[in-house]
């Protein structure tokens, strides 16, 4: 068996490197009431040069597919990751542009606590 090599030594740091990012950004979104790992799909999609198979997606990250087939299925109706094609296996790749998703998500969740908030103040009053 060889020693692996200087470039080997390095594609594997960067696939380190790339699941703990993977990971704070899931840690960061539970913070915000949403599953972890939708920030760790979205980053390990918006990390990796290319698009994934929802197969390589669950391997990398070491979770079930079904897992992943779930988080896939929510981040599409987001609009946070899309299908390269209309094939049943097609690799996903991440949309870029998160801004207009945070700001739905939170102007809408926002929205429905200072409305509460307004109508039980009025009816105090």
């Amino acid at each position: 068996m060889t020693p692996p090599d200087k470039q080997d030594l390095a594609l594997e740091h960067l696939e380190q490197r790339i699941l703990q990012t993977a990971h704070a950004v899931g840690e960061f979104i539970e913070y915000w009431g949403f599953k972890g790992i939708y920030g760790r799909v979205w980053t390990l999609l918006a990390l990796t040069n290319g698009a994934l198979p929802q197969a390589e997606i669950a391997r990398r990250l070491g979770v079930s597919r079904s897992l992943v087939n779930a988080a896939v299925a929510e981040l599409v109706d987001l609009g946070l990751i899309r299908a390269t094609n209309n094939a049943r296996n097609a690799p996903y790749m991440a949309v870029l542009d998160v801004w207009p998703t945070i700001s739905d998500v939170l102007r809408t969740r926002e929205w429905m606590l200072i409305e509460t908030a307004r109508i039980s103040l009025e009816a105090a009053i």
